[in-house]
């Protein structure tokens, strides 16, 4: 198991565990989808029959240093017809220790779209001295990306129709 230790050297990160313990606390994510919590876990050797998988790295900027992550992302459909989007962090170089992102779309009733996003994170950053800045410089950094992303997601249905 790789570990990675914490900004403040303190505890070493166990990525499987800490991530073990997010899909634990997201148990909506095998009621849409199920096998998904496995094929997370478990991925590249448990596959979920009809979905795609792939993998890309990007460099964040945030907080005093930029990082590098990895994150695995996985379309699937639900029972429902609704699309199923998870991203989950594989690695970062530093601020999150897991991270699982879960996108939902879908047809509503109306002939109108529902888009539904939700994020849980363990991030170490959030600990020890100056924790209280570095919340609410996530804090804000989150309701800013929230709030671009679904504009930009509005302007492009929008563009669309």
């Amino acid at each position: 198991m790789t570990e990675r230790p914490t900004s403040d050297g303190k505890r070493p990160i166990q990525p499987m565990v800490e991530f073990a313990e997010v899909l634990k606390n997201s148990p909506y994510i095998g009621e849409l989808v199920p096998g998904l919590p496995d094929h997370l876990s478990d991925f590249p050797s448990a596959r979920l029959p009809g979905s795609e998988d792939f993998l890309y790295w990007s460099k964040e900027r945030f907080g005093i240093a930029p990082f590098i992550t990895v994150t695995h992302v996985t379309i699937s459909h639900a029972a429902s017809g609704a699309l199923v989007i998870t991203s989950r962090d594989v690695y970062s170089s530093r601020y999150f220790d897991a991270s699982i992102g879960l996108t939902i779309a879908s047809r509503s009733k109306d002939g109108g779209f529902v888009l539904v996003y939700a994020n849980r994170s363990h991030a170490n950053a959030l600990k020890g001295s100056f924790s209280a800045l570095r919340r609410a410089l996530v804090d804000r950094r989150v309701r800013g990306s929230l709030d671009q992303g679904l504009k930009t997601i509005k302007s492009r249905l929008e563009r669309d129709k």
